[in-house]
């Protein structure tokens, strides 16, 4: 979801009124994707054939930095990996 979505709806809350402890995020009318998470080291071909296998809009980068503890590094495109080829 794009963090303008969630700023939209924030701006509709009542000037007055406290903040919501809790935001359900998919009650937002907003586009989403269908995400899955990839190593660091993968290559781009391995990205390639996840988003082609899988059906994956955006794969999120990480790697683990400990024991059940994972980093995120960024977020992966198809259009991403199709500009880094030359063909």
């Amino acid at each position: 979801m794009p963090a303008v979505a969630l700023a939209a709806h924030l701006e509709t809350l009542p000037a007055d009124a406290e903040s919501p402890e809790t935001i359900d995020l998919n009650a937002l009318p907003s586009e989403r994707w269908q995400a899955g998470r990839i190593d660091l080291r993968a290559s781009l071909q391995e990205a390639w054939e996840r988003f082609e296998r899988d059906g994956e809009e955006a794969l999120i980068v990480q790697r683990v930095t400990a024991p059940g503890i994972s980093r995120s590094y960024g977020v992966l495109m198809p259009e991403m990996v199709e500009r880094a080829y030359r063909y």
